[in-house]
Protein backbone atom coordinates (compact mmCIF):
# COMPACT_ATOMS: atom_id res chain seq x y z
CA UNK A 1 0.00 0.00 0.00
CA UNK A 2 1.09 3.35 -0.88
CA UNK A 3 1.94 5.78 2.00
CA UNK A 4 -1.46 7.68 1.12
CA UNK A 5 -4.07 4.99 1.16
CA UNK A 6 -2.22 3.91 4.38
CA UNK A 7 -2.94 7.82 5.73
CA UNK A 8 -6.62 6.78 4.40
CA UNK A 9 -7.00 3.51 5.53
CA UNK A 10 -6.32 4.55 9.33
CA UNK A 11 -8.23 8.09 9.10
CA UNK A 12 -11.26 5.67 8.06
CA UNK A 13 -10.55 3.40 10.76
CA UNK A 14 -10.68 5.80 13.37
CA UNK A 15 -13.89 7.77 12.46
CA UNK A 16 -15.33 4.39 11.90
CA UNK A 17 -14.44 3.77 15.76
CA UNK A 18 -15.28 7.05 16.81
CA UNK A 19 -18.64 6.83 15.05
CA UNK A 20 -20.07 3.36 16.07
CA UNK A 21 -19.01 4.13 19.55
CA UNK A 22 -20.84 7.59 19.58
CA UNK A 23 -24.07 5.88 18.02
CA UNK A 24 -24.22 3.49 21.00
CA UNK A 25 -23.68 5.70 23.43
CA UNK A 26 -26.47 8.41 22.22
CA UNK A 27 -28.66 5.52 21.45
CA UNK A 28 -28.32 4.42 25.67
CA UNK A 29 -29.59 7.43 26.71
CA UNK A 30 -28.31 9.80 29.68
CA UNK A 31 -28.21 7.59 33.03
CA UNK A 32 -27.41 8.03 36.62
CA UNK A 33 -24.48 7.58 37.97
CA UNK A 34 -24.13 4.89 41.16
CA UNK A 35 -21.92 3.06 43.73
CA UNK A 36 -18.11 3.33 41.87
CA UNK A 37 -19.05 6.41 39.65
CA UNK A 38 -20.38 8.39 43.18
CA UNK A 39 -16.94 7.60 44.59
CA UNK A 40 -14.95 8.98 42.22
CA UNK A 41 -17.46 12.32 42.16
CA UNK A 42 -16.98 12.77 45.52
CA UNK A 43 -13.18 13.12 45.03
CA UNK A 44 -13.67 15.08 42.04
CA UNK A 45 -16.04 17.25 43.90
CA UNK A 46 -13.06 17.67 46.43
CA UNK A 47 -10.66 18.89 44.14
CA UNK A 48 -13.04 20.93 42.85
CA UNK A 49 -13.83 22.74 45.97
CA UNK A 50 -11.00 22.49 47.96
CA UNK A 51 -8.37 21.45 45.83
CA UNK A 52 -7.26 18.45 48.10
CA UNK A 53 -6.93 14.86 46.41
CA UNK A 54 -9.12 12.79 49.40
CA UNK A 55 -10.06 9.28 50.10
CA UNK A 56 -13.88 10.55 48.75
CA UNK A 57 -16.39 8.01 50.88
CA UNK A 58 -13.05 6.01 52.29
CA UNK A 59 -11.75 9.02 54.68
CA UNK A 60 -12.07 8.10 58.12
CA UNK A 61 -14.00 10.46 60.05
CA UNK A 62 -12.67 13.71 60.91
CA UNK A 63 -10.22 13.47 57.74
CA UNK A 64 -12.34 14.04 55.10
CA UNK A 65 -10.50 17.09 53.66
CA UNK A 66 -7.28 15.70 54.17
CA UNK A 67 -4.81 14.14 51.26
CA UNK A 68 -5.97 10.89 50.24
CA UNK A 69 -3.95 7.79 48.11
CA UNK A 70 -7.13 5.19 48.44
CA UNK A 71 -7.93 5.43 44.77
CA UNK A 72 -5.44 6.23 42.06
CA UNK A 73 -5.12 9.88 40.60
CA UNK A 74 -5.68 9.65 36.65
CA UNK A 75 -9.59 9.29 35.70
CA UNK A 76 -10.69 11.69 38.93
CA UNK A 77 -7.71 14.05 37.75
CA UNK A 78 -9.03 14.16 34.41
CA UNK A 79 -12.67 14.42 35.80
CA UNK A 80 -11.46 17.50 38.07
CA UNK A 81 -9.77 18.65 34.69
CA UNK A 82 -12.82 19.02 32.25
CA UNK A 83 -15.06 20.16 34.95
CA UNK A 84 -13.00 23.28 35.59
CA UNK A 85 -14.24 24.43 32.17
CA UNK A 86 -17.34 22.93 31.96
CA UNK A 87 -19.41 24.86 35.18
CA UNK A 88 -22.35 22.25 34.09
CA UNK A 89 -20.42 18.99 34.83
CA UNK A 90 -18.70 20.80 37.67
CA UNK A 91 -22.50 21.42 39.25
CA UNK A 92 -23.33 17.80 38.68
CA UNK A 93 -20.51 16.46 40.04
CA UNK A 94 -21.16 18.37 42.96
CA UNK A 95 -24.88 17.78 43.60
CA UNK A 96 -24.65 13.64 42.48
CA UNK A 97 -21.59 13.52 45.68
CA UNK A 98 -23.67 15.53 47.95
CA UNK A 99 -26.62 13.83 46.96
CA UNK A 100 -29.30 12.71 49.82
CA UNK A 101 -32.58 10.67 49.20
CA UNK A 102 -34.36 11.64 46.57
CA UNK A 103 -32.38 14.58 45.46
CA UNK A 104 -33.04 15.53 41.99
CA UNK A 105 -28.90 15.99 40.45
CA UNK A 106 -28.64 17.43 36.30
CA UNK A 107 -27.32 14.77 34.04
CA UNK A 108 -24.99 17.52 32.29
CA UNK A 109 -22.06 15.12 31.76
CA UNK A 110 -21.91 15.83 27.92
CA UNK A 111 -18.19 16.53 28.10
CA UNK A 112 -17.05 13.64 29.66
CA UNK A 113 -19.10 11.22 27.44
CA UNK A 114 -17.22 13.16 24.44
CA UNK A 115 -13.82 12.35 25.68
CA UNK A 116 -14.64 9.21 26.53
CA UNK A 117 -16.08 8.35 22.88
CA UNK A 118 -13.24 9.61 21.71
CA UNK A 119 -10.25 8.09 24.06
CA UNK A 120 -12.88 4.74 23.34
CA UNK A 121 -12.80 5.36 19.42
CA UNK A 122 -8.74 5.46 20.38
CA UNK A 123 -9.14 2.16 22.06
CA UNK A 124 -10.48 0.29 19.33
CA UNK A 125 -8.35 1.97 16.65
CA UNK A 126 -5.27 0.67 18.95
CA UNK A 127 -6.79 -2.86 18.18
CA UNK A 128 -7.38 -2.34 14.65
CA UNK A 129 -3.23 -1.21 14.48
CA UNK A 130 -2.35 -4.31 16.37
CA UNK A 131 -4.73 -6.68 14.78
CA UNK A 132 -2.75 -5.33 11.37
CA UNK A 133 0.72 -5.49 12.66
CA UNK A 134 0.64 -8.59 13.74
CA UNK A 135 -1.60 -10.28 10.67
CA UNK A 136 -0.40 -7.82 8.08
CA UNK A 137 -3.67 -8.10 6.97
CA UNK A 138 -6.24 -5.22 6.29
CA UNK A 139 -9.17 -7.72 5.86
CA UNK A 140 -7.72 -9.31 9.70
CA UNK A 141 -7.66 -5.40 10.71
CA UNK A 142 -11.06 -4.89 9.63
CA UNK A 143 -12.84 -7.94 10.70
CA UNK A 144 -10.84 -7.42 14.15
CA UNK A 145 -12.30 -3.91 14.57
CA UNK A 146 -16.10 -5.02 13.26
CA UNK A 147 -15.61 -7.59 16.35
CA UNK A 148 -14.65 -5.63 19.06
CA UNK A 149 -17.01 -2.79 18.14
CA UNK A 150 -20.01 -5.21 18.05
CA UNK A 151 -19.28 -6.54 21.65
CA UNK A 152 -20.35 -3.10 22.82
CA UNK A 153 -17.70 -3.56 25.49
CA UNK A 154 -15.85 -0.30 24.24
CA UNK A 155 -19.17 2.03 23.62
CA UNK A 156 -20.19 0.34 27.38
CA UNK A 157 -17.39 2.26 29.45
CA UNK A 158 -17.71 5.27 27.29
CA UNK A 159 -21.01 5.59 28.41
CA UNK A 160 -20.30 4.76 32.81
CA UNK A 161 -17.73 6.74 34.50
CA UNK A 162 -15.40 4.00 35.38
CA UNK A 163 -11.57 4.21 35.83
CA UNK A 164 -11.63 1.69 32.72
CA UNK A 165 -12.04 4.59 30.39
CA UNK A 166 -8.20 5.17 31.18
CA UNK A 167 -7.12 2.32 32.01
CA UNK A 168 -7.64 0.26 29.57
CA UNK A 169 -6.81 3.23 27.07
CA UNK A 170 -3.00 3.45 28.84
CA UNK A 171 -3.31 -0.83 28.42
CA UNK A 172 -4.33 -1.08 24.83
CA UNK A 173 -1.46 1.98 24.04
CA UNK A 174 1.10 -0.73 25.91
CA UNK A 175 0.09 -3.00 23.99
CA UNK A 176 0.31 -1.48 21.08
CA UNK A 177 3.73 -0.03 21.78
CA UNK A 178 5.03 -3.17 22.69
CA UNK A 179 4.32 -4.99 18.97
CA UNK A 180 5.82 -2.09 17.31
CA UNK A 181 8.87 -2.58 19.47
CA UNK A 182 9.12 -5.98 18.62
CA UNK A 183 8.41 -5.63 15.20
CA UNK A 184 11.03 -2.24 14.46
CA UNK A 185 13.06 -2.69 16.90
CA UNK A 186 12.90 1.52 17.98
CA UNK A 187 13.50 2.42 21.23
CA UNK A 188 10.96 5.11 20.93
CA UNK A 189 8.40 2.58 20.82
CA UNK A 190 9.37 1.16 24.24
CA UNK A 191 9.58 4.71 25.90
CA UNK A 192 6.16 4.83 24.84
CA UNK A 193 4.82 1.42 26.10
CA UNK A 194 6.76 2.29 29.62
CA UNK A 195 4.89 5.83 29.59
CA UNK A 196 1.57 3.65 28.76
CA UNK A 197 1.63 1.27 31.02
CA UNK A 198 2.96 4.18 34.01
CA UNK A 199 -0.25 6.12 32.88
CA UNK A 200 -2.50 2.52 33.15
CA UNK A 201 -0.66 1.81 37.02
CA UNK A 202 -1.43 5.58 37.44
CA UNK A 203 -5.15 4.76 37.39
CA UNK A 204 -5.26 0.64 38.18
CA UNK A 205 -2.11 0.36 40.71
CA UNK A 206 -2.47 -3.54 40.05
CA UNK A 207 -0.71 -3.08 36.47
CA UNK A 208 2.33 -1.55 38.22
CA UNK A 209 3.02 -4.88 38.50
CA UNK A 210 2.86 -5.29 34.97
CA UNK A 211 5.58 -3.00 34.67
CA UNK A 212 8.32 -4.98 36.47
CA UNK A 213 7.09 -8.66 34.62
CA UNK A 214 7.75 -6.19 31.15
CA UNK A 215 11.19 -5.49 32.23
CA UNK A 216 12.15 -8.62 33.54
CA UNK A 217 10.83 -10.28 29.86
CA UNK A 218 12.37 -7.84 27.73
CA UNK A 219 15.98 -8.22 29.72
CA UNK A 220 15.81 -11.77 29.36
CA UNK A 221 14.90 -12.08 25.44
CA UNK A 222 18.26 -9.06 25.13
CA UNK A 223 20.34 -11.85 27.19
CA UNK A 224 19.34 -14.84 26.49
CA UNK A 225 16.94 -15.18 23.19
CA UNK A 226 18.26 -13.67 20.70
CA UNK A 227 17.08 -15.64 18.03
CA UNK A 228 13.99 -15.31 18.78
CA UNK A 229 14.05 -11.47 19.47
CA UNK A 230 16.94 -10.07 17.77
CA UNK A 231 16.27 -6.81 17.89
CA UNK A 232 15.47 -6.57 21.56
CA UNK A 233 18.32 -4.71 23.20
CA UNK A 234 19.46 -3.30 26.60
CA UNK A 235 18.83 -0.01 25.92
CA UNK A 236 15.13 -0.71 24.86
CA UNK A 237 14.78 -2.24 28.56
CA UNK A 238 16.13 1.25 29.73
CA UNK A 239 13.90 3.27 28.46
CA UNK A 240 10.72 1.48 28.76
CA UNK A 241 11.82 1.29 32.90
CA UNK A 242 13.18 5.13 32.42
CA UNK A 243 10.25 6.27 30.89
CA UNK A 244 7.49 4.35 33.34
CA UNK A 245 9.60 5.95 36.38
CA UNK A 246 9.46 9.14 35.05
CA UNK A 247 5.59 9.37 34.75
CA UNK A 248 4.65 7.39 38.21
CA UNK A 249 7.63 9.79 39.76
CA UNK A 250 5.29 12.59 40.35
CA UNK A 251 2.49 10.88 42.14
CA UNK A 252 5.24 8.91 44.05
CA UNK A 253 7.05 11.79 45.62
CA UNK A 254 3.68 13.52 46.68
CA UNK A 255 2.72 10.48 48.48
CA UNK A 256 6.15 10.04 49.86
CA UNK A 257 6.00 13.77 51.16
CA UNK A 258 2.01 13.20 52.87
CA UNK A 259 2.63 9.96 53.91
CA UNK A 260 5.90 9.05 54.25
CA UNK A 261 6.24 6.21 51.76
CA UNK A 262 5.90 5.95 47.96
CA UNK A 263 3.18 3.78 47.68
CA UNK A 264 0.76 4.56 44.69
CA UNK A 265 -2.23 3.63 46.70
CA UNK A 266 -3.34 2.94 50.29
CA UNK A 267 -6.29 1.07 51.88
CA UNK A 268 -7.41 -0.19 48.70
CA UNK A 269 -5.25 -3.02 48.92
CA UNK A 270 -6.25 -5.09 51.46
CA UNK A 271 -10.01 -4.51 50.83
CA UNK A 272 -9.50 -6.38 47.55
CA UNK A 273 -7.66 -9.30 48.82
CA UNK A 274 -10.12 -9.83 51.73
CA UNK A 275 -12.78 -10.43 49.36
CA UNK A 276 -10.36 -12.54 47.40
CA UNK A 277 -8.90 -14.96 50.32
CA UNK A 278 -12.65 -15.25 51.45
CA UNK A 279 -12.87 -17.90 49.06
CA UNK A 280 -10.89 -19.49 50.15
CA UNK A 281 -13.03 -21.01 52.62
CA UNK A 282 -15.03 -23.05 49.86
CA UNK A 283 -15.40 -27.25 50.27
CA UNK A 284 -13.83 -29.29 47.75
CA UNK A 285 -17.19 -29.67 45.99
CA UNK A 286 -17.97 -25.77 45.46
CA UNK A 287 -14.67 -26.05 44.17
CA UNK A 288 -15.19 -29.00 41.68
CA UNK A 289 -19.24 -26.97 40.59
CA UNK A 290 -17.58 -23.60 40.38
CA UNK A 291 -16.03 -24.67 37.35
CA UNK A 292 -19.17 -24.95 36.05
CA UNK A 293 -21.15 -22.37 37.99
CA UNK A 294 -18.90 -19.64 36.70
CA UNK A 295 -18.75 -20.46 32.94
CA UNK A 296 -20.00 -17.84 30.47
CA UNK A 297 -23.44 -17.09 30.34
CA UNK A 298 -25.03 -20.77 30.77
CA UNK A 299 -22.71 -22.07 33.92
CA UNK A 300 -25.29 -20.55 36.71
CA UNK A 301 -28.01 -22.51 34.98
CA UNK A 302 -26.28 -25.34 34.28
CA UNK A 303 -25.30 -25.73 37.78
CA UNK A 304 -28.44 -25.25 39.37
CA UNK A 305 -29.68 -27.85 37.14
CA UNK A 306 -27.17 -30.21 38.62
CA UNK A 307 -26.60 -29.90 41.97
CA UNK A 308 -28.54 -28.87 44.90
CA UNK A 309 -28.51 -25.13 46.21
CA UNK A 310 -26.75 -25.22 49.27
CA UNK A 311 -23.52 -26.81 47.05
CA UNK A 312 -23.42 -23.54 44.54
CA UNK A 313 -25.75 -20.62 46.33
CA UNK A 314 -22.48 -19.54 47.84
CA UNK A 315 -20.41 -19.42 45.03
CA UNK A 316 -22.89 -16.33 44.38
CA UNK A 317 -22.97 -12.63 44.86
CA UNK A 318 -26.27 -12.03 46.76
CA UNK A 319 -26.56 -15.12 49.12
CA UNK A 320 -26.52 -13.66 52.81
CA UNK A 321 -23.54 -16.22 53.14
CA UNK A 322 -21.80 -15.80 50.02
CA UNK A 323 -18.12 -15.99 49.92
CA UNK A 324 -18.23 -12.30 48.19
CA UNK A 325 -20.19 -11.22 51.48
CA UNK A 326 -18.32 -12.65 53.42
CA UNK A 327 -15.38 -10.30 52.24
CA UNK A 328 -16.79 -7.29 54.46
CA UNK A 329 -16.13 -9.81 57.77
CA UNK A 330 -12.46 -10.53 56.59
CA UNK A 331 -11.65 -7.00 56.01
CA UNK A 332 -12.92 -5.93 59.22
CA UNK A 333 -11.15 -8.70 60.74
CA UNK A 334 -8.02 -7.44 59.01
CA UNK A 335 -8.37 -3.61 60.37
CA UNK A 336 -8.87 -5.09 63.90
CA UNK A 337 -5.24 -6.38 63.38
CA UNK A 338 -3.47 -3.47 61.98
CA UNK A 339 -4.23 0.26 61.20
CA UNK A 340 -2.27 0.82 58.71
CA UNK A 341 -3.00 -0.94 54.93
CA UNK A 342 0.40 -2.69 54.49
CA UNK A 343 -0.09 -4.18 58.06
CA UNK A 344 -3.16 -5.20 56.68
CA UNK A 345 -2.00 -6.99 53.75
CA UNK A 346 0.30 -8.99 56.00
CA UNK A 347 -1.87 -9.88 57.78
CA UNK A 348 -3.92 -11.30 55.24
CA UNK A 349 -1.32 -12.60 53.88
CA UNK A 350 0.15 -14.51 56.50
CA UNK A 351 -3.27 -15.85 57.70
CA UNK A 352 -5.04 -16.29 54.75
CA UNK A 353 -2.39 -16.77 51.58
CA UNK A 354 0.56 -18.03 52.53
CA UNK A 355 -0.44 -20.58 55.58
CA UNK A 356 -2.53 -22.41 52.99
CA UNK A 357 -0.55 -21.52 49.78
CA UNK A 358 -1.96 -24.96 48.13
CA UNK A 359 -5.63 -24.02 48.59
CA UNK A 360 -4.82 -20.71 47.55
CA UNK A 361 -3.17 -21.29 44.44
CA UNK A 362 -5.70 -24.03 43.25
CA UNK A 363 -9.15 -21.66 44.55
CA UNK A 364 -7.18 -19.12 42.49
CA UNK A 365 -7.60 -21.69 38.99
CA UNK A 366 -11.38 -21.32 38.84
CA UNK A 367 -11.47 -17.67 40.07
CA UNK A 368 -8.73 -17.02 37.36
CA UNK A 369 -10.81 -19.16 34.63
CA UNK A 370 -14.07 -16.70 35.58
CA UNK A 371 -12.40 -13.59 34.73
CA UNK A 372 -11.06 -15.37 30.84
CA UNK A 373 -14.69 -14.86 29.87
CA UNK A 374 -14.76 -11.82 28.39
CA UNK A 375 -17.62 -11.39 25.94
CA UNK A 376 -19.08 -14.58 26.64
CA UNK A 377 -19.40 -17.36 23.55
CA UNK A 378 -16.63 -15.33 21.45
CA UNK A 379 -13.81 -16.02 24.87
CA UNK A 380 -14.61 -19.99 24.53
CA UNK A 381 -13.74 -19.14 20.68
CA UNK A 382 -11.01 -17.36 21.08
CA UNK A 383 -9.29 -19.50 23.67
CA UNK A 384 -9.66 -22.88 21.57
CA UNK A 385 -8.00 -20.37 19.27
CA UNK A 386 -5.32 -19.68 20.60
CA UNK A 387 -3.09 -22.10 19.88
CA UNK A 388 -3.93 -22.61 16.33
CA UNK A 389 -3.26 -18.97 16.05
CA UNK A 390 0.23 -18.89 17.05
CA UNK A 391 1.24 -21.75 15.63
CA UNK A 392 0.47 -19.82 11.89
CA UNK A 393 2.03 -16.57 13.25
CA UNK A 394 5.10 -18.29 14.22
CA UNK A 395 5.70 -19.50 10.67
CA UNK A 396 5.35 -15.74 9.30
CA UNK A 397 7.90 -14.76 11.83
CA UNK A 398 5.12 -13.27 14.23
CA UNK A 399 5.15 -15.41 17.42
CA UNK A 400 7.17 -13.15 19.81
CA UNK A 401 4.73 -10.17 19.13
CA UNK A 402 1.85 -12.18 19.39
CA UNK A 403 2.70 -13.81 22.80
CA UNK A 404 3.81 -10.21 24.23
CA UNK A 405 0.05 -9.74 23.81
CA UNK A 406 -1.32 -12.82 25.00
CA UNK A 407 1.45 -13.14 27.55
CA UNK A 408 0.42 -9.21 28.83
CA UNK A 409 -3.28 -10.11 28.92
CA UNK A 410 -2.94 -13.45 30.69
CA UNK A 411 -0.21 -11.91 33.19
CA UNK A 412 -2.90 -9.33 34.42
CA UNK A 413 -5.80 -12.46 34.33
CA UNK A 414 -3.74 -14.52 36.53
CA UNK A 415 -2.74 -11.86 39.16
CA UNK A 416 -6.25 -10.83 39.49
CA UNK A 417 -7.17 -14.61 39.95
CA UNK A 418 -4.87 -14.54 43.02
CA UNK A 419 -5.65 -11.41 44.67
CA UNK A 420 -8.76 -10.44 43.42
CA UNK A 421 -12.67 -11.80 42.79
CA UNK A 422 -11.90 -11.15 39.48
CA UNK A 423 -14.76 -10.58 37.35
CA UNK A 424 -14.72 -10.66 33.77
CA UNK A 425 -15.00 -7.10 34.00
CA UNK A 426 -11.09 -6.47 35.12
CA UNK A 427 -9.98 -7.80 31.96
CA UNK A 428 -12.18 -6.13 29.31
CA UNK A 429 -9.14 -5.97 27.51
CA UNK A 430 -9.15 -9.96 26.29
CA UNK A 431 -11.88 -9.15 23.78
CA UNK A 432 -9.31 -7.40 21.64
CA UNK A 433 -7.43 -10.57 21.98
CA UNK A 434 -10.36 -13.11 21.21
CA UNK A 435 -11.48 -10.84 18.49
CA UNK A 436 -8.16 -11.09 16.54
CA UNK A 437 -7.37 -14.72 16.79
CA UNK A 438 -11.37 -15.35 15.45
CA UNK A 439 -11.02 -12.85 12.51
CA UNK A 440 -7.57 -14.50 11.72
CA UNK A 441 -8.30 -17.91 11.82
CA UNK A 442 -11.72 -17.14 9.70
CA UNK A 443 -9.86 -15.08 7.34
CA UNK A 444 -7.17 -18.25 6.69
CA UNK A 445 -9.84 -20.67 6.35
CA UNK A 446 -11.79 -18.25 4.34
CA UNK A 447 -8.46 -18.05 2.01
CA UNK A 448 -7.65 -21.76 2.19
CA UNK A 449 -11.09 -22.99 1.15
CA UNK A 450 -10.20 -20.33 -1.97
CA UNK A 451 -7.17 -21.68 -2.71
CA UNK A 452 -8.47 -25.33 -2.82
CA UNK A 453 -10.97 -24.23 -4.98
CA UNK A 454 -8.68 -22.73 -7.57
CA UNK A 455 -6.97 -25.16 -7.10
CA UNK A 456 -9.47 -28.02 -7.96
CA UNK A 457 -10.85 -25.89 -10.37
CA UNK A 458 -7.21 -26.11 -12.34
CA UNK A 459 -7.24 -29.76 -11.76
CA UNK A 460 -10.51 -30.25 -13.42
CA UNK A 461 -9.45 -27.96 -16.38
CA UNK A 462 -6.66 -30.42 -16.86
CA UNK A 463 -8.70 -33.33 -16.89
CA UNK A 464 -11.22 -32.17 -19.32
CA UNK A 465 -8.03 -31.18 -22.01
CA UNK A 466 -7.70 -33.52 -24.22
CA UNK A 467 -4.58 -36.03 -24.80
Amino acid sequence: MRWRDIAITYVLAFVVSVAVIAALVVMKGPREPRMDEITYFKIVHDLNEHGVFTDGPFAKPGDELKPGRFLAPVYPGILHLISMVDSRLAAAVACHAKRRGQTVCPNKFGSIHLLQVLTGGTQAFFVFLIALLLSQSIVVAWLTLTIVLASGEFSYYSWVFLTENTAFFGFYGFLLAIVVGLKSGRTWAYALAGIAIAFTALTRPSFALLIYATAIALLLLSVFAKNLAPRVRFVHVAAFAMMAGLVLAPWMIRNWLQFGDPALTSGYGPLILAFRVSYNAMTLSEWAIAWIYWLPDFGDSLAKALFAPEQYERLGFRHPQSYFLQGHTVASEAASHAQDSAGQVDYLLDNYVFNQLGKHTLVSIPITLRGLWVGKYLAILGLLLLYPTGRLLAKRGMLVPFLAVVGALFFMTILHGFVTINIPRYNTPLIALYAFVVAYMVVHWLTEARLQRRESSVRQRASDQPN
